[in-house]
């Protein structure tokens, strides 16, 4: 992803890290595609860290743009699986509901001859509602709205993308 980004925005600067401790260059955006901020472990605390920490590395008027989900209720599912060729791939989620935490879990096979290789991750999404998301930017000292596209591209059902400039 991050080749094809460099591709379209050869003048734009982008680091691969992780989000709980990555060092963030001053910048006038911040932009996390894909739920990004919600796999962050820690809870509410570290949000309102993260949200600091972006803050702290925008310009005035700087932008931090990112999707999550708001409700996982049409997010579980049972097992569902996919074969073509020599893979197979599949995968389920449920949701645990005193924690809030959607979790998936994806298993891939590939077929080399006699072999097998498989490999298995476990995804943990913590749901957070609007005002909790809404609450934790303002704290941390942005203006936000919230909108269920990015541009065109419409988000699933229960998916927010939240739009926070720093004040």
């Amino acid at each position: 992803m991050i080749r094809l980004a460099r591709q379209r925005a050869p003048d734009a600067s982008f680091r691969v890290a992780s989000i709980e401790a990555m060092n963030i260059p001053r910048c006038a955006a911040a932009i996390a595609v894909g739920e990004v901020v919600t796999y962050l472990p820690g809870g509410r605390r570290a949000l309102r860290g993260l949200f600091r920490r972006v803050r702290a590395a925008l310009e005035p008027g700087g932008l931090l743009i990112f999707d999550f989900i708001e409700s996982a209720a049409r997010r579980t599912y049972a097992i569902r699986s996919q074969s073509a060729g020599d893979w197979t791939i599949a995968s389920n989620a449920t949701f645990d509901r005193n924690r809030r935490v959607l979790t998936r879990t994806i298993v891939v096979m590939r077929h080399n001859g006699p072999r097998v290789r498989n490999s298995t991750e476990t995804h943990h999404v913590r749901i957070y509602g609007r005002r909790e998301i809404r609450a934790a930017l303002a704290d941390a000292g942005f203006r936000v709205r919230m909108i269920r596209s990015y541009g065109r591209y419409r988000l699933l059902p229960g998916d927010l993308v939240a739009v926070a400039r720093r004040v």
